[in-house]
């Protein structure tokens, strides 16, 4: 069934004439001035160094506490020190900071005052920008632009009516989809009625307004100013004469948010935010909600209007009369208020409301010009353009954190006292507050990167049914919004390779498709064995990971998390970092390698807390493991690699560096010793990468089996506390094996998954890299499909 989106009665509210565009030669007057104290310093961090690397810069070499106050742009930060201090003190203090040379650069962030801000020649008359503390109760959009003032990496999609050529639009469009007319062109051709099929009615250019209020350009000396300078506006029409039809809504999310769609190539640019500025009677749709919950996973924040109501602009409560999407789930509902504060009559208001913005009287773009707009679609685009400046700011946000971000003390301004109510019981519900840009940015900016993101494991591929895999023939995974995984900020994926069948020694590489192959491996096997290897893999621009092998080997690929880009992982194309066969030297427990891994293999002098590497034995003629660890710290009592003689055997190894920018590799017995580098996390992330500490090793004991299930207590075994991991990297051992078998890891609050971390032979010793994400009681669990000891050894653990 299809569903009518009446665009016009419900959503418009009211419009007034067009103001023709008008511009303004002159630019701002800018006045310096300086003070006798300072409170605030611009730092730019190092490649790699986090905002918490530079604030403890401060905090324990000057004796000042810091904090975050705002951020420029990539590693340009504001620091707020809790005091102000002289000049004298604060010129001493930036010298002192560069001559550390652990930051890139440190400057007082000096004192501006401009006469006209912006220059757009209308800026004073849009009220709705204005600090809430005025008469005006604005959203405060210039202490926001303090903080960031966009950025080109997000797209705000806008599923409407589409969009037209405006001069304060210029070079902010990026190319669209038509669903309404189904073609590439999402143009508004106007959406007047001739009364045939509805009633009569002119062109609204709906769409053009909206984005408007998201978009316009600024300090251009033309007409307004939009609430993001930046990032960029994605048109998607749905919304024609008569409004429009569920199913194209449905398409349009999901386009938008780089999800496929039947007979329609993937949306290049898939949209951070999704503006809804539309909605129809009724409750969310089935199919509605599916489309919203897989943009949201897929990493969209869907932004809805409330509604205006019906025929006679009084606002509805929606718990009554619902609408949807207002009413749907994982969407950011927006009801409006006017410039008291109050809520504007048309809104409609119920306890599916999220939040409220400006909507009463909304100065934007239209056609030949600018007009006043009033509506909750006038609101809607407010709040998506606040939350394209969250994003912005921090790159990594989901839509749960945007959620509680909004509601954390200040980011909304409370309701004056009248019509509507932050209490969800009331009568009169219209969300939290009304939100304020400055608080929401800012606490966007607080939230340390959450670099991983655990997954229940799943096997995606098994070439066993279907072709081995070769030099001739690739397996290509594509893992941009498959598999639960997002379409837009991925970094890499956290993959358990196994190599099974090959009938000859060979190896595998793993690496974004459109670079070129390295000369790396990711799994080394031999003839006849099944190897399991951990790989945390880089999918290229369009999501894709390649993996072929030097000789005929089937391949078994399973799923168990995937790594945000942005401050935390820093991901390339594998690359050797050393061989020691070249050189002839053999690792023994007297000859450890010594590795410089900061400023080498591109990586930054400073900043770095741990490198991704596959460490690969080779050669040894007779059993023994590898270690490794920080070169500063005593060796410690456990293996990152169990090996056997003449086997090639690969672990990957999530490497702690020492403050000199080293680390360590030393074997029990001798071999020789391949290692790849394909990558680096910053210090200052959720990743808390320790010296490897046993868990525990069942020899003295009982084999774990199929039953009962091996159970892990994080608590009692090591330093996590309950509540203090999403995730733990251990490396697991199986060892003594009576016969062939693998070797299961998962939390153990969820059903067993049918994949494996861990495959191994009779008597073999195979050691394997896990990353886990771990219960809500604190536990792991471990089982296997035949009887066989196991040794776990904790790396770390992601913090939630």
């Amino acid at each position: 069934m299809k569903l009518r989106l009446p665009a016009l009665a419900m959503l418009i509210g009211i419009s007034v004439s067009v103001i023709p565009m008008r511009s303004l030669a002159s630019s701002a007057t800018v006045v310096i001035t300086s003070t006798d104290t300072v409170s605030e310093l611009i730092v730019e961090r190092l490649p790699g160094r986090s905002s918490l690397a530079a604030m403890s810069l401060i905090e324990n070499e000057f004796d000042l506490d810091a904090t975050l106050e705002s951020k420029i742009a990539n590693r340009l930060e504001v620091i707020q020190l809790d005091q102000p201090i002289s000049r004298a003190e604060a010129d001493a203090l930036v010298q002192q900071l560069v001559d550390t040379g652990k930051v890139a650069s440190a400057e007082i962030n000096e004192k501006r005052f401009v006469a006209t801000a912006p220059n757009d020649p209308d800026y004073g008359s849009q009220w709705y920008l204005k600090d809430f503390a005025t008469p005006d109760k604005g959203i405060g959009i210039e202490a926001a632009w303090d903080h960031t003032i966009g950025s080109t990496d997000v797209v705000v999609a806008v599923i409407d009516t589409g969009g037209t050529a405006h001069p304060d639009m210029t070079g902010r469009l990026l190319p669209g989809y038509d669903f309404f007319s189904n073609d590439g062109d999402a143009i508004d051709p106007g959406d007047a009625s001739d009364g045939s099929s509805c009633a009569s009615s002119s062109s609204t250019w709906h769409g053009t307004k909206v984005a408007g209020v998201i978009g316009a350009n600024v300090n251009n000396a033309l007409g307004i100013a939009g609430i993001n300078q930046l990032s960029f506006i994605q048109h998607i029409r749905i919304l024609g004469p008569c409004g429009g039809e569920t199913d194209d809504e449905i398409k349009a999310i999901r386009w938008a948010a780089g999800l496929p769609v039947d007979g329609i190539s993937l949306n290049p640019t898939p949209a951070r935010v999704i503006n809804l500025s539309l909605g129809g009677s009724g409750e969310c749709l089935i199919s509605e909600q599916e489309a919203i919950d897989a943009a949201t996973a897929a990493g969209a924040i869907v932004v809805v209007a409330a509604g205006n109501g019906g025929p006679d602009q009084i606002g509805d409560d929606l718990d009554v009369m619902p609408s949807s999407p207002a009413n749907c789930n994982n969407v950011i509902t927006v009801t409006a208020t006017n410039q008291t504060g109050q809520r504007a009559t048309f809104s409609n208001f119920g306890s599916s409301a999220s939040i409220a913005a400006p909507g009463s009287l909304i100065q934007t773009t239209t056609v030949g010009g600018y007009t006043n707009a009033s509506g909750t679609s006038f609101a809607t685009p407010i709040v998506s353009g606040i939350v394209s400046l969250m994003l912005s700011a921090n790159p990594v946000l989901t839509y749960d954190q945007v959620i509680a971000l909004l509601s954390q003390p200040g980011v909304a301004n409370s309701f004056p006292s009248g019509s509507c109510s932050s209490d969800i019981s009331a009568t009169y519900h219209c969300g939290l507050g009304i939100l304020d840009a400055a608080h929401a940015v800012h606490a966007a900016l607080l939230i340390a990167p959450e670099v991983f993101s655990p997954m229940q494991p799943q096997r995606i591929a098994d070439t066993r049914q279907i072709a081995d895999v070769n030099a001739d023939n690739p397996l290509v995974l594509d893992v941009r919004g498959t598999y639960g995984l997002p379409t837009q900020g991925l970094e890499a994926v956290v993959l358990n390779v196994t190599a099974t069948g090959a009938m000859s020694n060979g190896f595998v590489t793993v690496w974004p498709c459109a670079d070129t192959k390295p000369l790396a491996s990711s799994v080394n096997y031999t003839a006849g064995e099944d190897i399991p290897n951990t790989v945390i893999a880089a999918p290229d621009q369009y999501g894709k990971i390649c993996l072929d092998s030097s000789t005929p080997v089937n391949l078994i690929a399973d799923l168990s998390g995937w790594f945000l880009n942005g401050d935390g992982l820093h991901t390339f194309t594998p690359q050797r970092a050393f061989d020691t066969r070249q050189t002839g030297f053999v690792l023994t427990p007297e000859t450890p390698y010594r590795l410089q891994v900061t400023g080498s293999f591109g990586l930054p002098a400073s900043g770095v807390s741990s490198v991704l590497l596959n460490v690969t034995a080779t050669g040894a003629t007779a059993p023994g493991y590898i270690t490794v660890w920080p070169c500063n710290q005593p060796q410690p009592y456990t293996s990152n690699l169990n090996y056997l003689p003449y086997q090639d055997i690969p672990n990957a190894v999530i490497a702690t560096v020492d403050s000199d920018g080293q680390v360590c590799f030393a074997s029990s017995s001798p071999t020789f010793l391949i290692t790849d580098i394909s990558g680096w996390f910053a210090q200052g992330t959720n990743l808390n990468v320790i010296t490897p500490q046993r868990l525990f090793d069942t020899r003295p004991t009982k084999r774990v089996s199929t039953s009962p299930t091996y159970v892990l207590d994080l608590s009692a075994t090591s330093p996590i506390t309950t509540g203090a991991a999403t995730a733990v990297v251990v490396n697991v051992t199986a060892t003594g094996a009576p016969k062939s078998g693998f070797a299961t890891v998962w939390p153990c609050d969820q059903a067993q998954p049918p994949t494996s971390n861990l495959n191994f032979g009779v008597n073999e010793d195979i050691p394997n890299l896990v990353i886990t994400k771990v219960s809500a009681s604190n536990t792991v669990c471990f089982n296997a499909s035949t009887p066989v000891h196991l040794i776990a050894d904790l790396m770390g653990w992601f913090a939630p």
